[in-house]
């Protein structure tokens, strides 16, 4: 929930701010020793994407860090993770599909 006031701050401001800008600094989060923080970067790029849409993001430097998360031992953490991608997958289509072929991640996943 912090994560998330704390984007909205930041993104709401004058406009100065741009969303990459910011989750360029929330990208620690997905490495975070807590589970409920990795968690919660999930939750809040999925808020993200759902308020503001994909433009303005670089999602090629994002996806990396959330398919690391797949293989996260907490399943809350791996279930975030599958959320991620799949509200990446809506909002930006085939694109993120050749993005994880690249990652290895098999299309069954």
């Amino acid at each position: 929930a912090v994560l998330l006031i704390w984007t909205r701050t930041w993104i709401s401001e004058d406009g100065s701010v741009s969303f990459q800008y910011v989750w360029d600094r929330m990208l620690g989060g997905f490495k975070h020793k807590n589970n409920r923080t990795r968690e919660g970067v999930c939750l809040c790029l999925i808020t993200t994407l759902n308020t503001y849409g994909a433009q303005g993001l670089t999602l090629s430097k994002i996806v990396p860090h959330i398919c690391n998360l797949l293989g996260d031992p907490t399943s809350q953490v791996r279930d975030g993770a599958i959320s991620c991608l799949v509200e990446i997958y809506r909002h930006v289509g085939e694109r993120v599909r050749l993005d994880l072929s690249k990652k290895g991640i098999p299309q069954s996943r």
